[in-house]
């Protein structure tokens, strides 16, 4: 079904794969190309470097990149996109560093916040502020309920051969043909004050599609196929994906976005596929035939690994808990049930660790069978016209009855809406049983449809990390989430809940047409890039809040550990939970208060207690004063022992207390900078990792002005809860340049060295650790 490769390929006409070209003769290649039914090449010589530079994510990049080094990339992108939960804080610390107006196509969607059903006004007060925002700069305002994030992007934003940045993580539009990359919010403020993106040049991997789904299968069956495949072995982490082969064309439009989106999941960097006279329509249909361009690998790519990927041999899959990468094909989960839910509690149980709550799935079982209590089809994964006309073809045959089982199924546009409304698809669905909403990312985040608790609900969205439905583990609660596609889902819904995957029934394999009403946005959308009104004033609540003072990078470092975490990987839903927890995002204040509560609820406790000493030494350093209480409280923290008050203000005058985090592999999932930021607003200084999950969480550290460590394995299990790791010469070692940073362990008064790394920094990053955040550093230019 699907076989990887890590060897590197050559791949002629972007459907013959060689491995070892350079080593064959012109006619022998010319051989395996008639072979395959190709046309021979002509006295072209086969090399790896020129080769890679013919692959299309290769000539996309170069278009883009303002640097003369081909392998440190400074990246200006076309477009930038943000929705409700990230763009309070981007265009105030872009305010702060000068901006004057967006000087790219900037929109602006509300699809996370826009119930308003937390903390009274401060939800409608950021919708507000995105208003007055997108009128002073010039930019792009989506009002609430009118498309998610992506699915607007697609529609009105795509351009083949174009870069978009956004601030979320499943950024993804390479079916279209532009190439999307996911980040923190800091990495937009570059792009408004006109500063590069910086990215050593990616590997590159070629998906080769080969032929056709069978009926009943649906994106999501293709897209966890793939996760499953390669996330665990992190075979695409941080690389691009380049989807090519015959298989492409077989396929629909939303089809082709539905598997694409979900690559975020497989820890890729981002994505390109071929283009053809279907993305051809999709531009046409949505008013811009001229961003259209054929796209093509060139005659003969050099590609660093190939995935091969067989869409006969897809069968319909489900994601247990809590990974999307924990995938099953349907029909062998129904086979044997027991064991395999048995293995995924046993797993579930460790990743939780928590005592208060138990992770059951196997009393689910009827008869054999997996039954689910909800469903739910929503946003840019599941909510595309092609998935909820599927379903309402096969839930035309009967309903979901009137026991324990929901279905929700939430359109991603109003223009997506409306099409079902008028071809009855809505109607259908409806009568079936099926509640329908409208376009809302909160199902996949925490923030709608919560499941009753012990619940299990099969949903067609982006992910099922823990807690992640909206439960809340410290209150005794726990629910979750397996990730299906929604044809599968429908036969569930049939089936009254009991889990069946759609390839069980007939399904019809005719496509319905679609027809976009531009109306819709015309009437609604603020569009008012290149015309910022400069005068006009920002509409601020009273949840909009600053960020707090940061402190430079001092002399040497003092980090007490106030969490350490074994998890093989660590979701930035786990480090910030998400759901309600987000309308808070516009006050960082208030949103540190969350900092790891499902994870870790002790560590809001020991990073108060800390940062309250270091701010009692600044005071010291400041204002003067008595030392003696401050000694005896700072006193177990140092490493040297120094007792009368002149030798102690001397040892704090150059060293600061700060807080540092341990996770095996912090970082998987959303690219919300808050997973970093909560933490320096609480006095965090550090990560300290075996790896990092991805490059935006990493990226996020940086702006934020914290060190982003990694150790051998060998040294993760010498650090505990409340160890000191002192850090001398911190702030010389990163003017430096260093990369090897030798510090110790401190426990109980005895000291262990301890090496950490800080590699592959640019000079920026280094100022940007060194000012202590993004906000300082722009401050001082």
């Amino acid at each position: 079904m699907i076989t990887l490769s890590d060897k590197g390929a050559f791949v002629f006409r972007g459907r013959l794969i060689i491995e070892n070209a350079d080593r064959l003769s012109q006619e022998e290649i010319n051989k395996r190309l008639e072979e395959a039914g190709l046309a021979p090449l002509s006295g072209q010589k086969i090399a790896k470097e020129t080769a890679r530079t013919h692959t299309m994510a290769h000539q996309i990049l170069a278009a883009h990149n303002q640097s003369e080094d081909g392998r440190r990339l400074k990246i200006r992108f076309d477009s930038l996109a943000s929705h409700d939960i990230t763009y309070v804080g981007i265009i105030l610390t872009a305010r702060a560093g000068g901006m004057k107006e967006f000087p790219m196509p900037f929109v602006l969607t509300n699809c996370h916040n826009s119930l308003c059903a937390v903390g009274g006004t401060i939800n409608e007060d950021d919708h507000v502020f995105g208003l007055s925002a997108a009128r002073k700069y010039g930019g792009i305002f989506v009002p609430a309920h009118q498309a998610v994030i992506h699915q607007y992007v697609r529609e009105m934003m795509t351009r083949c051969g174009g870069m978009i940045l956004a601030s979320d993580s499943h950024t993804r539009y390479g079916a279209l043909g532009m190439m999307g990359i996911g980040e923190g919010g800091p990495e937009l403020v570059k792009q408004l004050l006109e500063r590069p993106y910086e990215l050593t040049s990616p590997e590159v991997v070629a998906v080769y599609l080969d032929g056709r789904p069978a009926p009943g299968v649906g994106p999501q069956d293709v897209a966890l196929s793939l996760i499953r495949a390669v996330f665990r072995s992190g075979f695409v982490k941080n690389k691009v994906l380049e989807f090519i082969g015959p298989g492409v064309t077989g396929l629909p439009i939303d089809f082709r976005n539905g598997i694409d989106v979900m690559t975020t999941e497989t820890s890729c960097l981002s994505t390109i596929w071929r283009t053809d006279e279907q993305v051809e329509a999709w531009y046409r249909i949505h008013g811009h035939r001229e961003d259209y361009r054929l796209l093509e690998p060139g005659e003969v790519c050099w590609y660093d690994g190939s995935v091969r990927l067989d869409l006969n041999k897809i069968e319909p899959m489900i994601a247990l808990p809590f990974h999307p990468s924990n995938a099953w094909p349907i029909a062998e989960l129904n086979r044997n049930a027991l064991d395999i839910l048995h293995q995924v509690e046993a797993e579930g149980k460790k990743q939780l660790e928590n005592p208060n709550v138990e992770f059951r799935l196997s009393d689910k079982l009827v008869g054999g069978r997996l039954k689910v209590d909800q469903g739910a089809v929503v946003g840019c994964a599941g909510g595309t016209f092609d998935n909820i006309v599927a379903m309402a073809e096969i839930m035309s045959r009967g309903s979901i009855g009137n026991g324990e089982f929901n279905l929700s199924v939430y359109p991603a546009s109003q223009p997506v809406f409306l099409e079902l409304i008028r071809n009855r698809s809505i109607e259908i669905l409806m009568d079936a049983g099926a509640v329908v909403r409208t376009a809302f990312c909160g199902p996949c985040f925490g923030a709608g449809d919560t499941p009753a608790n012990n619940g299990l609900s099969v949903r067609h969205a982006t992910r099922n990390f823990p807690n992640r439905e909206g439960s809340k583990p410290a209150n005794g609660q726990l629910a979750s989430v397996a990730l299906m596609d929604a044809r599968s889902i429908a036969a569930t819904a049939l089936n009254g809940g009991l889990l069946t995957p759609a390839t069980e029934l007939d399904i019809p394999t005719a496509q319905m047409a679609y027809v976009f009403d531009p109306q819709v946005y015309d009437k609604r959308v603020y569009r008012g890039f290149g015309k910022p009104r400069r005068d006009d004033p920002l509409q601020f609540g009273p949840n909009i809040v600053d960020w707090p003072k940061m402190e430079p990078l001092p002399e040497n470092l003092l980090l007490k550990v106030a969490s350490v975490i074994h998890d093989p990987v660590t979701t930035t839903d786990e480090l910030i939970p998400s759901g309600e927890t987000s309308s808070y995002r516009s006050n960082p204040l208030k949103l540190a208060e969350f900092t790891l509560s499902r994870k870790d609820p002790c560590y809001l406790g020991r990073a108060k207690a800390t940062q309250e000493l270091e701010r009692r030494r600044l005071l010291l350093l400041t204002e003067g004063g008595s030392t003696a209480a401050l000694q005896d409280a700072l006193s177990p923290f140092w490493p040297e022992g120094k007792s009368t008050p002149e030798e102690f203000r001397n040892l704090i005058r150059d060293t600061g207390l700060a807080t540092v985090i341990f996770a095996v592999k912090p970082g998987d999932g959303s690219a919300r900078e808050q997973a970093a930021s909560c933490q320096k607003v609480l006095g965090g200084q550090a990560n300290i990792a075996v790896e990092y999950a991805t490059k935006r969480y990493r990226s996020n550290l940086i702006n934020w002005g914290m060190l982003p460590f990694t150790v051998g394995k060998e040294s993760a299990g010498d650090i505990a809860v409340d160890d000191l790791i002192y850090i001398p010469g911190i702030r010389p070692a990163i003017l430096s340049g260093a990369e090897n940073i030798p510090a110790f362990v401190i426990r109980k008064g005895e000291r262990k060295s301890l090496e950490l790394k800080l590699e592959g920094l640019s000079q920026e990053d280094r100022e940007i650790i060194l000012a202590g955040s993004l906000i300082n550093y722009y401050a001082k230019k």
